[in-house]
């Protein structure tokens, strides 16, 4: 597992950073960076005289139109490309801020300039300054999702049987429209855990819409802080952060969008309150499942804080940091914040945060088109479609770690978008793993047991089906540890089978006659099984193929073999007898098959051991003729 190789890996990454000072950053075609800003960090030994610069605030902006901070090697360049404010990239943090500094995040800071020089150029400039560590450019990032809702949505019912588990099943009205989670058993392991509400997952995204009613109730809130009244009450250095932090516009007012709304839904939905649809550890419907921090680094018209909302999240007690976006190339800032979550991240209900990221959406396995995913201490994660193949836009590679559904998924939405839709993404993967991810921790929370962070990595990724490349075999050993699972995850085993069989009434005196004139009697559906069958008289509704009556009375039990009932689809209905005592026994019946494909089979099976195991007694198929 390549966690193990964290404490190395950010050793590099310090050492590679020193370097790029000197020799300069070299940008990518392939990356969008913002004109007019660069990121540089000071040297360790600078950090008395950033204080006295700085005197406790943010921000220092030029006089006169040149920006003097005291550093002769930086302020000869700030002359040079016209540099207007240099800003703490991470802001002073109140109570927080003695840990900040052990982690060297008060020597980052942010240059803003006018010149009309090449970024390059400038970069390339401040490389030469003595008194900087690192120098690199600040990224803009995308969100990672493909949009194309209904005809995916369409595509994704058709391809995949919702299985229904008893007990297990949530009452949310749109779960039959979820594949997911039957894909991944989550239903099974809701009947072990359905999540805590002292697990809090930081949802660093567009903000999710905390008034939304299959939401509301699983939203985290900062008790130490007062809504709207434009103060820091708790001392962490934020204003307002009441449901978490706009990054993007830099103030307390959570951005609503699609996306973060969508995804805090896959990972926290209120389950089993008879809304919308189910979450992967959004409770058990009285508003007890994990709870959604909220971090709009997509802000209204701006992004920004993609680094400082891993800090924010660690320090305000998230244990899971769900992120689903990416595009940028290697970033010392951004390495920094993903280290200092999974070292400070966990909340008091686990030992280190987990950082899940989505693979991106490019049909490559190129490292640097995967970052920040492709970061070691980051959990990346591909898309999986209904059909169980690798979705055509995932990424793949030896760097992702575990697959998830991420096609067509049905979600949450902002109340003023509809409230519920379907997209698809790797974005819509990553948060299933977040979900499971948190429903592992309450499991622990609830059983009095402690986990780290490298712990609940190895119970996802070392749990995940690898029949997953029973369908990839082209894909071997690039989509991770297999299919993500939600039982497996939680007890360390794959699930049991599910009950198809028993419960119900017994028929037990003779003879006995059923002619579902009154209803189905002591005949059942089975849950493992495609389709159901239907009671009904005066024929079937599809080109008159069916009988016009029972031939006991009207009715009769039928099941439509045409789309989408086939191909490979069965139909169980059974019935429990009791033949203690009874030497022989003999079971009569009509059946009528017209139309029929030839390869359409009704048979009469016979369990003598709770249906464990069925023998064939009688059979027929194809088309009987119209009688």
């Amino acid at each position: 597992m390549r966690l193990r190789a964290i404490t190395l890996l950010v050793a590099l990454v310090c050492a590679s950073g020193a370097s790029m000072a000197q020799k300069g950053y070299q940008l990518r075609n392939d990356v969008n960076y913002q004109e007019g800003v660069i990121r540089i960090k000071f040297q360790e030994h600078q950090a008395a005289a950033l204080d006295a610069l700085m005197k406790g605030q943010r921000t220092v902006q030029s006089r006169a139109g040149v920006l003097e901070t005291g550093f002769a090697a930086v302020d000869a360049v700030n002359a040079t490309i016209g540099a207007t404010e240099m800003k703490r990239v991470f802001r002073p943090a109140g109570k927080f801020e003695a840990r900040h500094r052990q982690w060297g995040l008060h020597l980052w800071y942010e240059v803003t300039y006018t010149s009309d020089q090449q970024l390059q150029e400038v970069l390339n400039a401040y490389a030469g300054a003595s008194e900087l560590a690192i120098v690199e450019p600040k990224e803009e990032y995308s969100l990672v999702d493909s949009y194309n809702p209904m005809a995916e949505r369409s595509a994704a019912v058709a391809n995949y049987d919702v299985e229904v588990i008893p007990g297990g099943t949530p009452n949310d009205p749109s779960y039959g429209q979820q594949w997911g989670w039957p894909a991944i058993n989550a239903a099974q392991a809701w009947e072990l855990e359905t999540g805590h509400t002292s697990v809090v997952v930081a949802i660093e995204d567009q903000g999710v819409d905390y008034n939304h009613p299959d939401l509301n109730g699983n939203m985290w809130t900062n008790t130490g802080e007062t809504p709207g009244n434009g103060v820091d009450d708790d001392g962490n250095g934020y204003v307002d952060d009441y449901y978490g932090y706009n990054f993007g516009n830099d103030n307390g007012n959570i951005a609503i969008d699609y996306h973060g709304t969508h995804v805090g839904g896959t990972v926290a939905a209120e389950t089993n309150n008879g809304v919308g649809v189910a979450g992967a550890a959004g409770g058990s419907g009285s508003n007890d499942g994990v709870r959604l921090m909220t971090l709009s680094v997509f802000g209204s018209g701006a992004q920004a804080g993609f680094d400082e909302a891993f800090i924010y999240a660690a320090d305000m007690g998230a244990a899971i940091s769900q992120n689903s976006w990416g595009g940028g190339s290697q970033s010392s800032a951004l390495e920094n914040a993903i280290d200092y979550f999974r070292a400070n991240g966990g909340g008091g209900v686990m030992d280190g945060g987990l950082v899940v990221f989505a693979a991106g959406n490019s049909n490559s396995s190129s490292t640097s088109v995967g970052y920040p995913a492709s970061y070691a201490p980051c959990l990346a994660v591909a898309s999986i479609a209904s059909n169980l193949v690798r979705s055509s836009f995932s990424n793949y590679g030896s760097w992702v770690d575990i697959s998830a559904p991420g096609s067509a998924i049905y979600s949450t939405y902002p109340v003023s978008q509809g409230s519920y839709n379907s997209i698809s993404g790797t974005s819509m993967a990553c948060p299933h793993v977040s979900g499971v991810a948190a429903l592992v921790v309450s499991n622990k929370v609830r059983n009095g047991e402690s986990i780290t962070d490298e712990q609940l990595w190895d119970l996802l990724v070392d749990n995940a089906d690898p029949s997953l490349y029973n369908t990839n075999g082209s894909f071997s050993g690039q989509l991770g540890s297999g299919m993500l699972d939600a039982y497996a995850s939680l007890t360390g085993t794959p699930p049991p089978p599910p009950v198809c069989y028993g419960g119900g009434s017994v028929i037990s005196s003779f003879p006995y006659a059923e002619s579902f004139e009154s209803g189905t009697g002591a005949w059942q559906q089975t849950t493992c099984d495609d389709i159901d069958w239907t009671r009904d008289a005066s024929g079937t509704p599809s080109r008159n193929t069916g009988p016009s009556s029972g031939s006991a009375g009207s009715y009769y039990m039928y099941v439509e073999a045409s789309s989408p009932n086939y191909p490979d689809k069965t139909s169980n209905l059974y019935a429990n007898v009791d033949l203690t005592g009874s030497s022989s026994a003999t079971l009569g019946f009509d059946y009528h098959s017209y139309g029929t494909a030839a390869d359409v089979t009704l048979a009469l099976q016979v369990s003598t051991n709770g249906g464990t195991s069925f023998s064939t007694a009688w059979s027929m198929t194809g088309n009987q003729g119209n009688q």
